[in-house]
């Protein structure tokens, strides 16, 4: 962003990280007090930057289970972890999280 040559994480690289981070803290939280595990979970994340003003337009989260067989009342659980996270809660409502969860097959 701004000119840089991509040596180093942006500030609106870190926004990104952040709500990542928040969404696998919530869900581990969630996860260990309801009695499963989603250790091997990760999230890639991607910005989109809007213009006029110059902005975080979008942020993906595709999120990676470890597992594949979890129960519908674990993947609720996920779920309603990640629509949760104080960071996502924090976001302006025109930013765009568009979130993806992925398996292993």
């Amino acid at each position: 962003d701004n000119n840089g040559k991509g040596t180093m994480f942006s500030p609106t690289d870190m926004f990104a990280a952040s709500l990542a981070s928040c969404m696998m803290t919530i869900m581990a939280i969630s996860a260990q007090a309801h009695g499963f595990s989603i250790d091997g979970m990760y999230i890639e994340t991607e910005k989109i930057m809007a213009a006029n003003p110059r902005r975080v337009g979008e942020l993906k989260l595709d999120i990676y289970l470890p597992k594949k067989d979890y129960t519908e009342r674990e993947m609720r659980f996920i779920e309603t972890s990640v629509k949760t996270c104080p960071v996502a809660n924090s976001i302006h409502p025109d930013i765009v999280k568009t979130i993806t969860y992925h398996l292993p097959e």
